[in-house]
């Protein structure tokens, strides 16, 4: 799975992680309503949203979890 890094000449098991690191990630609140988090995933197309509250992580919302919850399968 890493072979096109190695063709690249990366060798991943020396590249620091810091500069991958997003400082001021988007995230939703534990009381926000699915559509917002379901409007931010969709806008900033990303696939895995952070959940905070009060500076603390509490968990993530994907893009398959609003999925299921509107098929009712969450």
């Amino acid at each position: 799975a890493f072979d096109i890094f190695v063709k690249k000449g990366k060798n991943l098991s020396e590249l620091p992680i810091t500069p991958l690191v997003i400082r001021e990630p988007i995230a939703v609140d534990p009381e926000d309503h699915v559509a917002k988090a379901t409007t931010v995933l969709l806008e900033k197309r990303i696939h895995l949203l952070p959940v905070v509250k009060d500076g603390k992580l509490v968990g993530t919302v994907s893009r398959a979890d609003v999925c299921g919850a509107v098929v009712g399968t969450i």
